[in-house]
């Protein structure tokens, strides 16, 4: 338990910001315009409020299942507060995403590939898929977080196991030596 709790730590802390900075980065450089007018027009129709819903949907579950175990009796209330939460942050940070979504598809796309893009997203397919994301976000999770869980767990073992062949330092809350 304490592993997981260190790995997921060290990747909210240190490895998503790193990320998140590279990604920051690369979303500056210059973008056409031209591009990023259809590309904010594909983002638009992804419907990304449902998508975000959909992502932080597994997350409200979680947090309330928590907060019911410690508020017996106050599931009704709870439920409330978290899915009142949820709205608004979906709410605040729907446009700062689509920004950032639009900025990225018009760097990796062509103006004739977003085209394109845009025919798909547009027809019946395409909008079944968009419809369908939160559902395949949701249950993809759901699926392979014991799979992800198990890949972090024999990634860790690796490494301590090599530090430990190297005689290298390892944390405590790794399972290693200080």
């Amino acid at each position: 338990m304490k592993l997981m709790a260190f790995l997921a730590l060290f990747v909210l802390f240190f490895a998503a910001p790193v990320h998140a900075d590279a990604v920051a980065a690369q979303g500056s450089a210059a973008v056409d315009p031209k591009n990023y007018a259809i590309a904010l027009q594909i983002v638009r129709s992804f419907d990304l409020k449902a998508q975000l819903h959909g992502v932080l949907d597994v997350v409200s579950k979680t947090m309330s299942m928590i907060l019911n175990k410690e508020n017996p009796g106050q599931s009704d209330k709870i439920n409330a507060i978290v899915a009142g939460a949820v709205e608004k942050s979906v709410s605040s940070h729907l446009g700062d995403m689509e920004k950032n979504d639009a900025t990225v598809y018009a760097q990796i796309f062509t103006y004739d590939e977003l085209t394109q893009l845009r025919g798909f997203y547009q027809s019946p397919v395409g909008q079944k898929f968009i419809k369908a994301t939160p559902q395949l976000i949701s249950r993809n999770a759901a699926l392979n977080r014991s799979i992800m869980l198990s890949a972090i767990q024999d990634a860790n073992r690796a490494v301590i196991e090599q530090m430990h062949q190297d005689g290298m330092k390892i944390p405590q809350n790794m399972g290693g030596r200080l």
